[in-house]
């Protein structure tokens, strides 16, 4: 078998095009990983109000909506949006996600692509030195890309564990 050959190729030339790519790299990476999770294991929480994996997806979604529309653009967030990802309901910092909103999984990851969409759009042309407001902060866009793929990242391991803990909770 042939060997692979592993790139990543942004749409241009700047730093903010290497930045995106690398964000749809790590999006893609853990959307494939997801590829033969079942709705019902992408719902699935360990305790009730707990991670799923789809309530991670729909916090990483907010999260991106935050920091690019909110502190990149400095515009106001849209509740009606917000709620309508069910984070109203969420204590993400105490772990608590609520219940799963009752969608297939596709409609879940439809929000990311959709989301991801509008991030591209958002910082189309702007410099990576762009500075944007939150919390009392100002960050630049270089750094609040870097978050996000972090993020992602992060979330995309917990992802492997629920899976796990799904699978192992069935052996019982």
């Amino acid at each position: 078998m042939p060997a692979k050959t592993y790139d990543i190729k942004p749409k241009g030339r700047s730093e903010v095009d290497l930045l995106v790519a690398l964000m749809d790299a790590t999006t893609k990476t853990w959307m494939d990983n997801l590829k033969d999770v079942t709705d019902k294991e992408f719902k699935w929480q360990a305790i009730k109000g707990g991670h799923s994996i789809g309530m991670v997806v729909l916090h990483m979604v907010m999260a991106e909506y935050w920091w690019i529309q909110g502190v990149v653009l400095g515009q106001e967030v849209d509740m009606k949006f917000i709620s309508s990802l069910g984070y109203d309901k969420m204590d993400i910092r105490n772990g608590v996600y609520g219940t799963p909103i009752k969608q297939p999984k596709e409609w879940y990851l439809k929000q990311m692509k959709a989301i991801r969409r509008k991030t591209k759009a958002a910082v189309k042309g702007l410099k990576p030195s762009h500075m944007g407001e939150g919390r009392g902060n100002k960050y630049s866009l270089r750094w609040v890309l870097h978050h996000l793929i972090e993020h992602e990242a992060y979330h995309a391991g917990q992802f492997v564990l629920l899976q796990e803990l799904y699978k192992n909770t069935r052996k019982r």
